[in-house]
């Protein structure tokens, strides 16, 4: 059987296995592999890690992309090497249960685009019972999507069917609304980030499904970054109970909006989970400075690093809780972050639960330096927050809601708004319970600034908090 695509070839031989002919040169494998030139055809050779049995294809601009791919059957899969830039002027769809990959030549350290040319508010890839991946992980050769600024997604995952996106090293999302639109609104979508970069976009990925569907991303590798006003570096908002973002590595940085300039976990049915990897340098104009939570959303952290995070408008440098929002910290540190007002480290206005980990080195001028509680809940049972500086409650400030210690270690803070620390240089100002102003400092046990006691706050703090230094 033979198929006819313009200069594009496809047959079937004896076995069921696709091919391609082309004239001149015959390229015969189990997968379909293209060279799509969008300019002048370069002199260089092919790369020697894939058995090319053809001449470059001349492919000469968008209608001959599109046409590559559509030449690839139902179920079937084509990778397709980019020469140089082409302008792309309508969606790209890949359906059909096609599975497509795009990288650029490795044999040069060129960058080679796919501009968006049409209108501002569609997107440049549309995955709707599709795969793409971009990128092959070598080490030459970027393939870049550039939105130029379109209100859209580059690649927009999901939608009725499911959707697949892989971004390897070696791509690059950017100047778009959305660099990834994950949108499940009757199926599933997946996108999994092991390396490359999404930048410059208003967000870089939104992750959305809504009921009866599923929405997934996971990111072991690359960067976020750079991506403000649209969403920061990830947004998650759900309808439904499967709305999923696991960190296993990778950087999320530089990112900004006006709550969670690097995650935003804002609805129930979001779920985050840090298990490694970094969230730094981002903004939260408001609250939230690396990540914030509320609306029923979940974050959960045992691992990776929250560092050098701000929040300049409100609270909650680090990690801030919004009231029906819930984090449970067993690993991982949260270092080095500020918070123009309370709350250097984590801001908690929901339900915080801490088993281990480390909160160290942030600043919370005004209280609070590792931990401001301004309502529901905090919980200790391990870890250790040590080294943070605030006015009132170096390490914890309380506000309103309760506080359970019942382990774990609270050491070396600094407290610099308060006459009796002044008096008293071994306090540490370990924490501070605003209702009855109220101090307590770190014990003197063993020489040291150290506290492994049991306790609750509020109540009746002179006596259930065993071996504290009250200072009042």
């Amino acid at each position: 059987m033979l198929a006819s695509f313009g200069r594009i070839n496809m047959k079937t031989n004896a076995t069921g296995q696709y091919s391609f002919v082309f004239s001149p040169g015959v390229f015969a494998v189990g997968v379909f592999a293209f060279v799509v030139l969008g300019c002048e055809m370069l002199n260089a050779p092919l790369k020697d890690d894939i058995d090319y049995n053809l001449s470059v294809v001349p492919v000469t601009g968008e209608s001959e992309l599109v046409a590559a791919i559509n030449a690839v059957p139902s179920g079937g899969s084509g990778v397709f090497t980019v020469m140089c830039d082409i302008t792309i002027s309508n969606t790209i769809n890949i359906n059909s249960n096609k599975t497509i990959t795009l990288e650029a030549y490795a044999g040069t350290d060129r960058t080679m685009r796919l501009l968006w040319g049409g209108p501002s508010g569609n997107h440049l890839f549309n995955l709707q019972n599709g795969s793409l991946t971009l990128g092959t992980g070598r080490d030459k050769g970027t393939m870049v999507l550039d939105g130029g600024g379109i209100s859209g997604s580059l690649v927009r995952v999901g939608g009725t069917g499911y959707g697949n996106l892989i971004l390897n090293k070696g791509a690059e999302l950017r100047k778009a609304n959305n660099g990834v639109g994950m949108d499940a609104s009757s199926g599933s979508a997946t996108f999994i980030m092991n390396g490359g970069t999404i930048s410059r976009n208003g967000c870089g990925v939104a992750v959305s499904s809504s009921t009866s569907s599923s929405a997934t991303f996971i990111m072991n590798g690359g960067t976020i970054s750079w991506n403000i006003g649209g969403g920061g570096g990830v947004a998650m908002t759900s309808s439904s109970s499967f709305t999923t973002f696991v960190m296993n590595g990778g950087t999320i940085s530089e990112n900004g909006d006006t709550n969670g300039g690097g995650v935003n976990v804002s609805t129930s049915g979001s779920h985050f989970i840090m298990t490694g990897g970094t969230i730094s340098g981002n903004t939260g104009s408001s609250d939230g400075g690396g990540v914030w939570v509320g609306g029923g959303g979940i974050f959960t952290m045992t691992g990776g690093t929250i560092s050098g995070n701000t929040s300049p408008g409100g609270g909650g440098g680090g990690v801030y809780m919004g009231g029906s929002g819930s984090f449970d910290m067993s690993g991982g540190t949260i270092g080095g972050n500020t918070s123009s007002y309370l709350g250097g480290g984590v801001c908690v206005d929901g339900n915080f639960t801490m088993s281990g980990g480390t909160i160290s080195g942030n600043t919370g001028p005004s209280g609070g330096g590792g931990v401001y509680v301004d309502g529901g809940s905090f919980t200790m049972s391990g870890g250790t927050i040590s080294g943070n500086t605030a006015s009132l409650g170096g390490g914890v400030s309380i506000n309103s809601g309760i506080f359970t210690k019942t382990g774990g270690t609270i050491f070396g803070n600094t407290g610099t708004g308060n006459a009796n620390v002044a008096q008293n240089g071994t306090c540490g100002h370990a924490v501070y319970y605003a209702p009855a102003e109220e101090y307590y400092c770190d014990t003197t046990l063993n020489g040291g600034d150290n506290i492994s006691t049991t306790g609750v706050l509020p109540g009746s703090p002179g006596t259930t908090l065993n071996n504290w230094i009250r200072k009042s």
